[in-house]
């Protein structure tokens, strides 16, 4: 049997997006994977200017988020479902977007996941902790409750599309990701990121 092997190019983030563009037209891939932040710079480049180019098959994410208001306006203005994974340089493959976007299916064949409190304890389904992994591929260097510093939490119930796999939450932040408040209180991002993206503004991005 003879083997294919994958055609594939390599591109700079760092590139602007009409140097990365005129790349992609020229190499017209199936699949386009990349930050979802980068993401947003090309597509937002090519929604302002109005500039044509190859579309994919497939556009994946990970790294970063992507801005709900940029998933929109690539579904609308150029007929793509943009999907996300969640995979750290400890643990490959942790968890794919649902078809539906309800959330993110965990491999649980590959990893066990648990999501705890500061001291370590498993919160219910629903509830917002530290995304701990055991990883059980690596035969090498065994990772066992390991603290990847991501806050997400697990959703409850079955998923609509149909998969049995257990559902995560895309996560919302880092454990060292915190705003302080001039009086000293700390309050979590995901508070201003949901008050900023509930708007149909034209603020994609905040820092």
């Amino acid at each position: 049997m003879n083997r294919v092997i994958p055609r594939k190019q390599i591109l700079s983030i760092e590139d602007p997006p009409e140097k990365n563009a005129g790349l992609i037209d020229e190499f017209k891939p199936h699949i386009i994977h990349s930050y979802g932040s980068y993401l947003e710079i090309l597509f937002g480049w090519l929604d302002s200017s109005g500039e044509k180019m190859h579309l994919p098959k497939i556009l994946g994410f990970g790294a970063d988020g992507l801005a709900d208001p940029v998933r929109k306006m690539i579904r609308a203005r150029f007929g793509l479902e943009a999907f996300s994974s969640y995979n750290s340089v400890e643990a490959q493959r942790i968890a794919f977007e649902c078809p539906e976007h309800q959330g993110l299916h965990v491999n649980e064949d590959f990893y066990v996941v648990r999501i705890v409190d500061s001291e370590g304890r498993t919160v219910p389904p629903g509830e917002t902790g530290e995304v701990v992994v055991t990883n059980l591929l690596n035969r090498g260097t065994v990772l066992i409750n390991y603290r990847l510093g991501d806050l997400a939490a697990l959703i409850p119930g079955e998923c609509s599309c149909g998969r049995s796999l257990p559902l995560m939450s895309y996560p919302v932040g880092r454990v060292d990701d915190v705003i302080r408040l001039q009086d000293g209180k700390t309050i979590h991002p995901s508070t201003i990121h949901k008050i900023i993206f509930k708007e149909p503004c034209e603020v994609l991005q905040y820092q």
